[in-house]
């Protein structure tokens, strides 16, 4: 059913309270949320490869070798002694999700004198809701399941504090623009500064490299900064394993340690300061084709906006004109070797993955939806003049073959 289907069905909604809890049951309700999430973004549209569970935890084999009972022989000589692959068993648990919708008595009640007022506040939540989730999903779907957003620039006793190292990852500091260290900050978001211990809210996300907080806060350098609302209900290592836990080459990734094993390496190419060029990116594609598993090359490239424009202004100077690639889903991207090149906003600055996305999956114990466990999704908030209705899905991210990955990283701008 259509989105002004959707609208047209609350805008006529009579009996507030039923007719609220049956319209957020209602199947087109949740698909559009859950296309609006799952299509946010090219790198999400293409993770649609789903696994379920058993219970909160999953297993996947791993192979890291191939049948090796092969060898030449004399005539009549004793065959080749038999081999088996190897393999090993991945596992991991699903990370839980949430999102609230929320909407006061008062403005229940206005269904009664004033249904245009009522139906505007109940659209916007619902679409507050989904937005929200949509984003928070889409800043997740590029961490390492840590949680951390950022690290504090320099300790400060202020309600101004700068910040650093988006997803607590290494950068050449001295290129990185200043909007590219808030990007994953939105105002009213409520972060905890892990060492502190304190909580904020965020007031006004600057443009040079600083976030204005609720209320002044004492930090340290270097602190890292997750999304919650005490240091016992925060994100901390409860976020989903996204892409950059996905493209490392050392620790342990879902249970097997990286370590020995190449074909549960990313390929980490370290610019060192070099300028971005033809040949270094087909560098980069050639080692995925080497040290992969010699069937799966990448398919896409994917940056942020200012990565994609030195590749744009790199065939400027060529006298060559980029050409551009129509992708499902509404995405466009510039063409590299015959692969889209897309940009995602969300994506670690300073950085140029080549994924190879049939690698990419969710595993998921429960898809998006609004927890009812007694039969009503709208629930009274105890103590409120008011009701709450909770979106949630149980899933995770998994790279199931981490060695057809190459990350370009220290780009320099």
């Amino acid at each position: 059913m259509s989105r002004d289907t959707l609208w047209g069905q609350i805008d006529g909604a009579t009996d507030a309270i039923s007719t609220i809890d049956g319209i957020l049951k209602e199947d087109y309700v949740l698909q559009n949320i859950t296309n609006t999430v799952n299509m946010a973004t090219y790198l999400l549209s293409r993770m649609t490869s789903e696994k379920t569970t058993a219970g909160r935890k999953f297993v996947f084999p791993v192979r890291f070798g191939v049948g090796e009972g092969q060898g030449n022989r004399a005539e009549n000589a004793t065959l080749p002694s038999q081999g088996f692959g190897t393999y090993d068993q991945a596992y991991g648990n699903v990370r839980f999700q949430y999102g609230s919708l929320y909407i006061s008595g008062p403005a229940i009640e206005a269904t009664e004198g004033g249904r245009a007022t009522f139906a505007s506040a109940l659209k916007q939540s619902l679409k507050d809701t989904r937005d929200g989730y949509r984003l928070e999903t889409h800043r997740q779907s590029w961490g390492d399941g840590s949680g951390v957003m950022a690290l504090v620039d320099g300790a400060a006793a202020s309600t101004i504090q700068t910040v650093k190292n988006p997803y607590g990852l290494a950068y050449d500091e001295a290129s990185l623009e200043s909007s590219q260290n808030v990007r994953a900050f939105r105002k009213n978001m409520v972060v905890l500064f892990k060492t502190t211990g304190a909580v904020r809210t965020i007031s006004a996300v600057n443009g040079d490299s600083t976030i204005t907080l609720s209320a002044t806060i004492s930090t340290t350098d270097e602190e890292e900064i997750i999304r919650g609302d005490s240091t016992a209900l925060s994100n901390d290592d409860l976020e989903y394993y996204g892409i950059s836990e996905g493209v490392k080459a050392t620790g342990t990734y879902y249970g097997i340690a990286r370590a020995g094993e190449p074909n549960w390496q990313a390929n980490l190419i370290d610019m060192d300061g070099e300028p971005l060029d033809e040949d270094m990116l087909q560098y980069a594609m050639d080692t995925a084709e080497i040290h992969g598993d010699g069937m799966s090359t990448p398919d896409v490239l994917i940056s942020e906006h200012k990565a994609r424009r030195l590749y744009v202004a790199l065939l400027q100077a060529q006298k060559r004109f980029p050409n551009t690639m129509d992708l499902k889903g509404g995405f466009k991207g510039l063409e590299f070797n015959g692969l889209p090149w897309v940009v995602d906003k969300m994506c670690p600055p300073q950085r140029v993955y080549f994924l190879h996305m049939m690698d990419w999956c969710w595993f998921v114990m429960k898809n998006i939806g609004w927890i009812q466990r007694d039969g009503s999704v709208l629930k009274w908030v105890d103590q409120k003049d008011a009701y709450r209705a909770v979106l949630a899905s149980y899933r995770n991210i998994a790279c199931k073959q981490p060695a057809n990955q190459t990350v370009l990283y220290d780009v320099v701008y």
